[in-house]
């Protein structure tokens, strides 16, 4: 996958844990039966990573697929798609311009309508990949 293309290699221990989008304790929606792992490997030294593919992981077979994060979202109606907006920001500029990550969507105060084209892979199980070095939140009144 996309992860031997640029190098990294791991073995990782795969389960079930129950998942809580944003702080817990903040309201936020808690996902019940969401895959996990916790991988094993000196190359990878992320703080962590969270899946925005919105199809399904097969373990064993193609008959007992396991909904991704988002597509349990959007099966519970916590989301309207199973698309998603990312904006980097830019933490250099004066002010800032923070990072933002939609589910279910895009921010279209961050959108600027331009001609940008981006093309995917036509192997659809290639997911677009984003490193995520930190999260920071706040609330806002």
């Amino acid at each position: 996958m996309a992860e031997r293309t640029l190098g990294y290699a791991g073995t990782g221990s795969y389960g079930y844990d129950n998942v809580t989008v944003g702080w817990q304790g903040q309201g936020g929606p808690t996902l019940d039966h969401q895959v996990v792992a916790g991988i094993a490997t000196k190359n990878i030294s992320w703080t962590g990573m969270l899946g925005l593919s919105s199809l399904p992981t097969n373990f064993t077979d193609f008959n007992h697929p396991q909904p991704s994060l988002l597509g349990t979202l959007k099966d519970k109606g916590m989301v309207g798609s199973l698309s998603w907006g990312y904006t980097a920001g830019a933490a250099y500029r004066g002010q800032g311009s923070f990072g933002s990550l939609t589910l279910g969507g895009y921010d279209e105060t961050r959108f600027i309508k331009n001609n940008l084209t981006l093309k995917f892979g036509e192997d659809s199980s290639w997911d677009l990949l984003i490193d995520i070095q930190g999260i920071s939140v706040a609330i806002i009144m």
